[in-house]
């Protein structure tokens, strides 16, 4: 990982090749604070702890904590799947829960922002509620799935206009035209993940597989590409699958927190 931006020269310095080291002060610059989550224990559904995790802690399935005042989100009048909760401290002052049913729908996914302070309480599913095929293993999200938290710095990651623009500075700097140079750069950002099965990332880059989903964002709720921020993605893991080991994305709009979410796969 890349605690900080000193991280990301020695990083490069010791990748090996020029280019690397002539890049290192254009990625340090891209670079964004982001919380990446690992499981506690990656044995996956059937080796869950059966014992519930404390109140307001971070972790995938189960039950959510909620206030008292909570209503629990629905689409078509059918109750959405709850799938995590994090504390985002310090990079966002909330705890996000979110709630999913047909992400690429309307009204298919829901962020809920508490205050890490304020008393919560454990709240049963409704009877009804329901997920997206896109989330192949339903099952995963019924057991408690504990996290931990890991800081860090995430650059520009594939497709998005962020990796488009420091992709075309990147390449001002080579020396010598190079048909492979932006693999040579994911080789890199892969260093920037954590140890171990990272399952949810908050903050830093958004993703897309073959175009930027902020844009997509643009075309379903308005506003510009640069206006759509990454709030949170659940990525697959061994043991739960989304899509073809892709992902659920939350998009979030800084003017008026409007929220855009999306499955995808490769």
């Amino acid at each position: 990982m890349f605690t900080h931006t000193e991280g990301i020269y020695a990083a490069a310095k010791n990748f090996g090749g020029d280019s690397l080291q002539a890049w290192a002060d254009d990625i340090a610059q891209s670079a964004k604070p982001a919380l990446w989550f690992t499981l506690l224990d990656p044995a996956g559904a059937e080796g869950a702890p059966t014992m519930e995790p404390p109140v307001g802690s971070s972790y995938v399935g189960g039950r959510p904590d909620v206030t008292a005042d909570f209503v629990w989100p629905t689409q078509d009048e059918k109750p959405l799947t709850f799938l995590f909760q994090v504390d985002a401290r310090p990079l966002l002052p909330y705890r996000l829960a979110v709630f999913a049913g047909e992400p690429n729908e309307l009204g298919g996914h829901h962020v809920a922002y508490f205050d890490p302070e304020a008393p919560t309480e454990r709240r049963d599913y409704p009877a009804n509620t329901f997920l997206s095929e896109w989330f192949m293993d339903p099952e995963f999200f019924e057991r408690y799935h504990p996290v931990i938290p890991h800081q860090g710095l995430d650059i520009p990651r594939w497709s998005s206009e962020a990796h488009d623009q420091l992709m075309d500075i990147l390449q001002a700097r080579l020396t010598e035209e190079d048909d492979e140079f932006e693999d040579l750069y994911e080789d890199f950002r892969l260093m920037a993940e954590p140890d171990g099965e990272a399952i949810i990332r908050v903050g830093g880059y958004h993703a897309g597989i073959g175009f930027d989903s902020a844009a997509d964002a643009v075309d379903k709720l308005g506003g510009a590409v640069s206006d759509w921020r990454h709030l949170v993605t659940l990525d697959s893991t061994r043991d739960m699958c989304i899509g073809d080991a892709g992902y659920f994305q939350v998009l979030r709009r800084d003017l008026d927190g409007a929220t855009f979410a999306g499955t995808e796969s490769s």
